[in-house]
This record gives structure tokens, C-alpha cells and sequence, in this order.
């Protein structure tokens, strides 16, 4: 994703250059439905972006505009069916595919957001407990077994790690992982 870079990624690693570097998303509002069929559609429900659009009541109630009705009070209610109403029907599938494309994006911003997130979670946590806290990346990683002494040895960790800075740039919204200013020590 373009907000979410590694030279691990795609080969142009250039010395200095960020190991990881992560925007924090900016998520798109929801397109408007048709009003038609709000009354038809659980509003809320379609401010989740989900993989399935929810879907339309299959029955709901209006006020009778055919009822009379003395000052003050409000109309009868009576039920429609959807099935009743073709046109509801025809008017959210023509909302469908900007709904879809919503969805899709603010997903796909989601799981950046996600990553985003917990780098500004270590980045704090090193901040606040730097003296009892090391930020380290590791690569290649060990699970390994080994019977000593009638006990089963269990030895798991990563084969290659490297100290790392996080550098949290709140005017660009950006975080950036980069070899720690002292070396990596490998």
C-alpha cells in the first residue's frame, strides 16, 4: 500500500532510508443512499464496512396517507413488503457498487490504521519505559524442540534481531522504523 512503505517490499533500499514507514488514514465517509430506501435499510449497518452490504426490510411501516385523521393525531400505520416496491429494490442495487467501493476502501484503510496503531503503541510504551524497554526487530525465526532429560526442550526466538528507533512525525502523521541512531547491532 502506498501509505504503508518497506524496502523489504519491493527491493529499493537505499542506505538511511526507512526500514517501515506508516501514514496514519484519513477514512472516507459513507455515500449517501438513495431516500427512498431509507426507510428500508437499518442506517447504522450501512456505516460498517463490511464484505456483504446489508440488506433491505423486508417489510416496514409508513403512515396510511389515504387515512383521515382529526388535529393532532398522527395516521395509522400500515406495512408495505418490498416485494410490493420494485422500485426500492432497483434504486439500492444502482447505490450498491458505491457502497461497495466505500467498503472496500475504508477496509483496506482499516488494516494500514491497524499497523499504524501499534507502531504509535510501542512508540509511546518506549517513550514512557525507555530505560526498561528495547525495541528490537527480529527476522528469521527459531521453534525448535529438543528432548533433554526426559523432558521435551522447547527453544523459540528469532534467528537475527536488530535494534530500531521508532521517530513519530505528528505534522505528517507518519511513523517510520528505521536502525537505531547507535547501530543495529546485530
Amino acid at each position: 500500500e502506498s501509505e504503508c512503505q518497506s524496502p523489504a517490499w519491493n527491493d529499493n533500499f537505499e542506505p538511511g532510508s526507512p526500514w517501515l514507514e506508516v501514514r496514519k488514514q484519513q477514512f472516507p465517509k459513507p455515500p449517501n443512499p438513495p431516500e427512498a430506501v431509507l426507510p428500508w435499510i437499518d442506517q447504522q449497518a450501512l456505516k460498517r464496512a463490511m464484505v456483504e452490504m446489508p440488506q433491505l426490510r423486508p417489510t416496514i411501516l409508513l403512515p396510511d396517507p389515504n387515512a383521515e385523521v382529526g388535529d393532532g393525531e398522527d395516521p395509522p400505520l400500515v406495512e408495505h413488503a418490498l416485494n410490493e416496491h420494485p422500485d426500492i429494490s432497483r434504486a439500492y442495487e444502482r447505490y450498491r457498487p458505491n457502497w461497495e467501493v466505500w467498503s472496500g476502501e475504508y477496509r483496506r484503510r482499516g488494516r494500514i490504521q491497524a499497523v499504524y496503531a501499534e507502531l504509535f503503541r510501542m512508540h509511546t510504551q518506549v517513550r514512557k519505559q525507555g530505560e526498561i524497554v528495547e525495541l528490537v526487530l527480529g527476522l528469521g525465526f527459531l521453534n525448535w524442540r529438543s528432548p533433554v532429560n526426559d523432558n521435551i526442550v522447547s527453544i523459540r526466538r528469532h534467528i537475527v534481531t536488530a535494534r530500531v528507533d521508532l521517530h513519530f512525525d505528528p505534522a505528517n502523521g507518519m511513523i517510520r522504523l528505521e536502525g537505531a541512531a547507535e547501530g543495529a547491532q546485530l
